[in-house]
């Protein structure tokens, strides 16, 4: 084994509810890995978060995992996206961080729309005005917060907000500048025109970096108290989307990845902006920076994947579900195991916590049509998975009919274990899908991103080929 591949890389993944730090040795060996919930916030109302329990979780993790790390090199850091953390000048949140679902900026994002349009704000950032973006909630705090946005010296999201406290460096990934709405995709700067009509200085954000640019080296106190080496490399891998796209080895024009979470998310890279970027514009799908310069993903998603079979396995089928669990059994693979191989009979609007792509209409219900008195509760369980997948089928025609071509599917996350369900994708997308094989993406992504940087890997592929997994493609059947 070579000196680089005995060296060890890290993937810090920061996400709503908890963070994870995930160790490999660069060969390809899994060395460690350590996880926590962020646990009660009582200073927090709903659709906040409070940014240094985070702080604390993040340092936790880090120092459970340190005495596995003596020869750590590098570590990649993704995070969820537009939440803001707002520093004063001792490096202090002024107050707890708002995110994507509070409701604070709806004026502010309407007055945007009237001043610049949609089409202008668009063609700049490459995403259509919304309250659940950073600038409309950063004009929010600055009317109706003055006193507190008086104290603000530093505007950061929480990936620069982490890699700031570990290196003293604020640089901030393109995709997650990307998520603020106050970001230039086409010059990858800060858009002047957008922060003078908002009132904010342009200093206060941190600089904006590449995917998986170095931000600095840890601090070495810091690295001391928690156990850590000193020089460790610190990577601004950017959004949690990317990561996992780039793990899934999303890495020409029309690959696409399928993250099946909780959310369920097709993210395609394409090279240059679309034909018809009217059709992306209408139907909110984002335009994200990628890897190399001129290129892009985008996010077509649903808020319900996996959340509509844990609604099922926590409503319908909680008797069954609890006496599987006390058995030690898991509950998904035998609600697969009683599935008909046949269509379900039923039509499933799968818009049970709103409509996302094409549609994001926050308002939008879901319905399940078609029932019958002949109709059991894995006809239902299908009927869910038909829904989202049907919900894929239609944001698929609409990336086709802007001119976002896709040519492979990889799938990740929990719903990817399902075989039912990936057939199921391949029948009604009507391409072949395959499964990498390779758990946890996002992680896989941030650590080959940080391994390439950190220049352990020469070149993409030496990197996959060190975490090959076991692919499994599903076709469609006519």
């Amino acid at each position: 084994m070579t000196a680089n591949m005995r060296k060890y890389l890290a993937g810090l993944d920061i996400g709503t509810t908890g963070c994870k730090v995930t160790v490999y040795q660069a060969n390809g060996d899994f060395k460690a890995e350590a996880y926590r919930e962020y646990g009660p916030m009582p200073s927090c109302a709903p659709g906040e978060i409070d940014p240094l329990v985070i702080k604390d979780c993040v340092f936790q993790v880090l120092k459970e995992v340190a005495p596995h790390c003596e020869e750590l090199t590098g570590i990649g850091i993704t995070s969820f996206g537009e939440t803001a953390v707002l520093l004063d000048e001792n490096d202090v949140p002024v107050m707890n961080s708002l995110l994507y679902t509070d409701p604070r900026g709806e004026e502010e994002s309407r007055r945007l729309k009237e001043h610049f349009t949609d089409e202008k704000i668009v063609s700049i950032t490459g995403i259509k005005a919304s309250s659940m973006f950073t600038l409309p909630k950063l004009m929010w705090i600055k009317e109706n917060e003055p006193k507190r946005w008086g104290q603000v010296k530093k505007i950061m999201l929480i990936q620069d907000y982490i890699t700031y406290l570990l290196s003293g460096q604020n640089d901030i990934a393109y995709s997650l500048a990307a998520r603020t709405l106050a970001f230039d995709i086409n010059k990858l700067e800060y858009s002047q025109e957008l922060l003078d009509f908002a009132g904010i200085d342009s200093k206060m954000f941190s600089r904006p970096i590449p995917n998986g640019a170095a931000a600095g080296f840890i601090n070495n106190k810091l690295a001391l108290s928690l156990g850590l080496p000193f020089g460790i490399s610190i990577i601004a891998v950017g959004h949690d989307q990317v990561a996992a796209a780039f793990g899934a080895s999303v890495l020409n024009p029309g690959d696409c990845a399928l993250g099946m979470g909780t959310v369920e998310c097709l993210t395609p890279m394409f090279s240059g902006l679309p034909e018809h970027m009217n059709i992306l514009h209408d139907g909110g799908f984002a335009i994200v920076p990628y890897r190399e310069k001129g290129t892009y993903v985008t996010y077509a998603f649903t808020f319900c994947g996996g959340a509509l079979l844990k609604w099922y396995r926590d409503t319908l089928g909680k008797e069954v579900a609890h006496k599987l669990k006390a058995e030690g059994c898991n509950p998904y693979s035998y609600f697969d195991s009683q599935v008909k191989d046949c269509p379900s009979g039923l039509l499933v609007l799968p818009h049970f916590a709103g409509a996302a792509t094409p549609y994001m209409d926050s308002q939008a219900t879901g319905a399940i049509l078609g029932l019958t008195l002949a109709t059991t509760p894995e006809d239902i369980y299908r009927g869910l998975m038909e829904g989202v997948t049907y919900e894929m089928r239609l944001n698929l025609e609409h990336l086709k009919n802007a001119g976002i071509q896709i040519n492979k599917i990889t799938a990740t996350g929990g719903g990817s274990g399902s075989d039912v369900w990936l057939q199921m994708k391949a029948d009604i997308l009507n391409m072949p899908v395959t499964v990498s094989g390779v758990s946890q993406a996002g992680a896989i992504g941030s650590i080959i991103m940080t391994g390439l940087t950190c220049r352990l890997y020469y070149s993409d592929e030496e990197a996959f080929s060190k975490f090959p997994g076991k692919p499994k493609t599903y076709y469609p059947r006519p």
